[in-house]
């Protein structure tokens, strides 16, 4: 699981190209919703409740019925650079971060890095700080 950084996502395709990369569920709200910061005030929370209610969505139906919302909120207006960013660089990666697509994926429930991170800091404690990560495994 990762944060949306290209360079990230691309050293853990390097080292790990059979793996399937999800992207944290916070992180990618996070994102979303800096996308609509520069809508008019009423569009931007209806713009941000369906970005939470898109990265939610329990069924490839539901999915595309909020994404059809996405045009008409904004006008009617499928060329809105808001509509176009979301399409070129969120909607063809759908499979990392929409909660349906992420069933068969074992995440124990764990759908943000924030847990990760935290279990990642209470290990760290039982070892010196600078012990490589490597040496927690058996080869």
């Amino acid at each position: 699981m990762s944060e949306k950084a290209i360079y990230e996502k691309d050293v853990l395709r390097d080292e790990f190209p059979d793996a399937r990369q999800l992207l944290c569920q916070w992180h990618a709200l996070t994102w979303l919703n800096k996308l609509v910061t520069r809508l008019a005030p009423g569009v931007k929370e209806d713009a941000k409740s369906l970005m939470r209610d898109l990265v939610y969505a329990k069924s490839s139906a539901a999915y595309e019925e909020l994404k059809a919302t996405l045009p008409r909120l904004l006008g009617d207006n499928s060329s809105h650079k808001l509509y176009k960013t979301f399409v070129d660089n969120w909607d063809l990666f759908q499979d990392e971060w929409v909660t349906y697509k992420r069933g068969d994926v074992p995440h124990l429930t764990n759908n943000t890095n924030n847990r990760i991170e935290s279990q990642w800091g209470k290990l760290r404690t039982l070892s010196r700080t600078l012990t490589p990560l490597t040496s927690f495994f058996q080869r």
